[in-house]
């Protein structure tokens, strides 16, 4: 017997669309069933003419708690995600204060308690102290964030030595880190050029050879990561369109 059943439905999956019914145990999907097989369950769906698609995560996300919640929050950023389908949110760490010491991080998981409606992972920034880097391992972030362009100095790496000496500090750990690429010496000669402060002014001094597209992502470990619960990855949802998740967490199989 199942937890949960939904009945009718039409699956969306990485192979097109099927009709099958989905058996829910212990909050995850523990069968496929054909139609009209019989199977039974506490709790039924009916989702008769309705698709049913995976949960989508959203990799980068601001959901601004602390500091900036007249922006957006905890609760009303994985509510908004819940209602469009996101079950798993990943929160970007500049807030105010960024997210940068071990006791920033364990204040912002005390701060999403009984308030978030999806899976949260938590992001930590590399400070250039980079001392703080052991504490914060411990607390098991979803990742790090290096930013090398347009950040606060206690945050900027504007160098390629700058970058490979604080990757340094994360040797014998498995984690993740993403590297923001940008060239430094770009935005600030644009800025010392041309300061009249219009948009145009701003947009000329981000071209688009000083912020390349696509993130680097740099794992400090060549083990497959492990699915299993990440301490940073909070997961509690209160939302009924929300379901948990399993994250994969920064530790060899």
């Amino acid at each position: 017997m199942f937890e949960t059943l939904i009945r009718g439905a039409t699956i969306v999956n990485a192979e097109g669309f099927e009709r099958r019914d989905v058996g829910i145990t212990d909050g995850r999907i523990a069968a496929l069933v054909q139609p009209g097989e019989t199977a039974s369950a506490r709790t039924v769906i009916d989702a008769a003419g309705a698709y049913l698609l995976p949960g989508l995560v959203d990799a980068h996300a601001h959901l601004r708690e602390p500091g900036l919640t007249h922006k957006d929050d905890f609760s009303s950023g994985t509510h908004a995600a819940a209602l469009g389908g996101v079950t798993t949110v990943l929160d970007m760490p500049t807030d105010e204060p960024w997210t940068a010491t071990a006791e920033q991080l364990a204040d912002k998981m005390a701060m999403t308690e009984a308030r978030i409606h999806v899976d949260v992972g938590l992001q930590t920034v590399v400070s250039r102290n980079l001392s703080l880097i052991p504490r914060v391992l411990d607390l098991a972030p979803v990742s790090f964030e290096l930013f090398t362009a347009d950040v606060p100095d206690d945050f900027l790496f504007a160098t390629s030595d700058a970058v490979a000496e604080a990757l340094k500090a994360f040797a014998g750990s498995d984690t993740l880190i993403g590297i923001s690429p940008g060239d430094q010496s770009i935005l600030t000669g644009s800025t010392l050029r041309d300061r009249p402060g219009t948009i145009a002014a701003f947009q000329a001094s981000r071209p688009h050879v000083s912020t390349p597209a696509s993130k680097q992502r740099r794992r400090t470990s060549s083990s497959p990561p492990a699915i299993m619960r990440c301490k940073a990855l909070i997961s509690r949802p209160r939302h009924p369109c929300a379901r948990r998740m399993m994250w994969m967490r920064c530790a060899p199989r």
